[in-house]
């Protein structure tokens, strides 16, 4: 596995056609921590859509030697992007903004315990209370992962089974439903 970091340019992507924007809850902006992903080689990402996206068929030119699932590279500021990004906004401009949160890559993939890019990207996220960070919706028909229940996510930096519970509890208690669903990488 190819493993690199470089300097992006910008963090949020707008969104305005495909499948993002449809729906009942469009997004506004997607935001990828990394470029690549980690589980390419595995059977989630020999069926990936992410590999025919722009961000990995126009990829950095020091990933273009590499296949899908072969190379990673990481955004070393995406943090101190976000930061900036979001303080150019007023609370009103923020409220309006629905981001999907890695919708090229996983977010979690093994290189996250050593880089906590996302984990950062987190804790910007946290600095803005006129945002809600994290809302859980399900309607009984869609279920919300929440957590993964694998050894090997624990050992990347995911949230592992116990505090998927936790989690879930706590949704519960806040009155969303939640349901724990098994992700399809994990085996």
């Amino acid at each position: 596995m190819q493993i690199s970091s470089r300097q992006a340019k910008g963090i949020l992507t707008p969104q305005t056609t495909g499948f993002l924007v449809n729906g009942e809850f469009p997004f506004t902006h997607a935001l990828s921590p990394y470029t690549g992903c980690a589980f390419g080689n595995t059977t989630c990402g020999l069926y990936c859509y992410a590999a025919a996206l722009p961000s990995w068929t126009y990829r950095p030119a020091n990933m273009k030697p590499y296949a899908w699932g072969a190379a990673v590279e990481a955004k070393e500021n995406a943090a101190e992007l976000l930061a900036m990004e979001l303080g150019k906004l007023s609370p009103a401009r923020r409220q309006l903004l629905r981001i999907f949160a890695s919708s090229s890559t996983d977010p979690y993939q093994p290189i996250e315990k050593e880089k906590q890019i996302t984990r950062q990207l987190l804790r910007v996220f946290t600095q803005y209370k006129d945002l809600d960070l994290l809302v859980l919706r399900a309607d009984g028909e869609h279920p919300v992962p929440v957590a993964l229940d694998h050894d090997r996510d624990r050992r990347s930096g995911v949230p592992g089974q116990d505090e998927g519970r936790a989690a879930a509890r706590q949704a519960a208690g806040d009155g969303a439903q939640s349901r724990r669903a098994r992700h399809q990488c994990a085996d």
